[in-house]
């Protein structure tokens, strides 16, 4: 029509139904590679998008829909809730009925199955297990039963895909493993996935958001996933809507007030306990607000910076970890690195399933890169906050205050199968350290350098070249530790 523009296409509708930041856009990827390798297979495979409540697994099965429809279109596709239907009609559904096959039946009724060129099956963990093995068979052996009839009835060859927050034990065996699996990562998992939820969500608020709040927002574990940011956005517009005079003068945020208002699990006490356990503990809490400023992050309450003011939508796409942290690089980036910068610092795992601001639980030692722990030529200060973060968090030993040195000792403290941090003292200055129960230092590398030795057959120069340091400086440290 003249004056208006062009109407998008239901397709295009669908795709900008979904919003996809950059790491669910490598997942995303990686689904359509395999949409791929799954339309060149002679048999339909059946799929299972697996993932925790709220993740995004629909916006992975309108994907595989619309690849589907476009190799074959005109087909029919059939989708259906599970948990919707009362289980004394799921097999009803699926598979059909014949009148006067039970009470109600007046007339006979085809099942999906037969109806379907794709069948979509969300919440597919609400099955029975006699459903289950039902399906089974129409997908193993190609036939089913309709309820009342006595002959099978031949299966056509439809696609199946099916979506679920189970896992492995709530379903047969025998039928879950004749799917292939998919999994839509947690946002615990994708965690600077975050803060573009929240931009999309609440754009206002995102350039409001204060260096702890970006943090608070970053380390949180997000049980809720994608609809947990959802509704802590809508009751952040709910606050700014009537407060009309600015935040109550007390809490001096509109963050803080609605995350005293939230229906979600989202708090300021980690970030508060958190910095306080520092300075109780003789962290320079001043010197790592400053070092984490650096990426717009922190953890001090009186910080009003806000460094997403003048933030501007980033492309989504495939970014290499690799890319070093400039003025030119979108704050997004910067923030990435700040926060493998923080968990390099106190040892944690960004993919850690718990509170980052809180203890660091399980024994799996989490990969650290030097690059994110040292940045660029790291003077005195820097290296000290990390010997003093290693001392915080309970690491036996006492590393000595260079940057090859330290980089040593975290290197042989990553060699142990074992995690050094002893129990129970994890989370704060360890007792064992001061008493002597804990392994040292010397112990630690001495364990280091005797099992490349032995990997590499007392070949010293190989050893070097395993551990990433010159030959002359292996060599003394193997001496000096009474290891040739």
């Amino acid at each position: 029509m003249k004056g208006k523009g062009k109407m998008k296409t239901a397709e295009e509708q669908q795709a900008d139904k979904w919003l996809f930041p950059p790491q669910l856009e490598r997942t995303k990827h990686d689904f359509l590679s395999l949409l791929d390798t799954m339309a060149g297979e002679r048999r339909s495979v059946p799929l299972m998008i697996m993932g925790d409540t709220g993740v995004g697994k629909s916006a992975f099965v309108d994907l595989f829909e619309r690849h589907f429809l476009q190799r074959k279109p005109g087909k029919q596709v059939r989708r259906v809730n599970v948990a919707a239907i009362p289980e004394a009609l799921v097999e009803s559904t699926l598979f059909g009925h014949l009148k006067g096959s039970f009470t109600g039946a007046i007339q006979n009724r085809k099942g999906l199955v037969e109806s379907a060129d794709l069948l979509i099956l969300e919440e597919i963990g609400e099955l029975s297990q006699p459903v289950q093995a039902k399906l089974l068979t129409f997908i193993e052996d190609g036939i089913y039963y309709p309820i009342g009839a006595d002959e099978p009835k031949p299966a056509r060859h439809i696609q199946i895909v099916a979506t679920t927050n189970r896992t492995e034990e709530d379903f047969r065996r025998d039928f879950y493993h004749r799917f292939f699996h998919f999994e839509v990562p947690p946002l615990y998992r994708r965690r600077t996935d975050v803060l573009h939820y929240f931009r999309h969500f609440s754009p206002l608020a995102y350039q409001e958001l204060r260096p702890w709040e970006i943090m608070t927002l970053l380390c949180h574990n997000w049980p809720g996933n994608v609809r947990e940011i959802e509704t802590l956005s809508l009751e952040f517009s709910w606050v700014t809507t009537i407060s009309d005079i600015g935040p109550t003068p007390a809490l001096d945020s509109q963050f803080i007030e609605a995350m005293m208002k939230t229906t979600t699990g989202l708090s300021p006490e980690p970030c508060r306990l958190f910095r306080n356990s520092l300075k109780m503990n003789g962290i320079d809490v001043d010197f790592l607000e400053k070092s984490l400023n650096q990426f717009g992050l922190g953890l001090h309450f009186a910080n009003r910076t806000t460094p997403l003011k003048d933030s501007v939508p980033t492309k989504t796409c495939i970014r290499s970890r690799n890319t070093p942290v400039n003025d030119s690089v979108p704050i997004e980036y910067k923030i990435n690195k700040g926060l493998q910068f923080f968990t390099s610092l106190f040892w944690k795992s960004e993919t850690d399933c718990k509170n980052l601001l809180e203890e660091r639980t399980g024994d799996k030692i989490p990969f650290y890169s030097r690059r994110a722990l040292m940045m660029n030529k790291p003077g005195t200060k820097h290296l000290r906050l990390v010997k003093d973060c290693l001392r915080y968090i309970g690491v036996p030993g006492d590393p000595p205050e260079t940057e090859e040195g330290i980089t040593e000792f975290l290197e042989a403290c990553r060699a142990r199968k074992e995690d050094p941090i002893p129990e129970p003292e994890r989370g704060s200055l360890s007792e064992a350290r001061r008493t002597g129960r804990a392994e040292t230092e010397r112990d630690m590398l001495r364990r280091y350098y005797k099992d490349l030795l032995a990997q590499e057959h007392g070949n010293v120069a190989k050893v070097a070249k395993r551990a990433g340091r010159p030959y002359a400086t292996v060599r003394d440290a193997i001496k000096k530790l009474e290891l040739i």
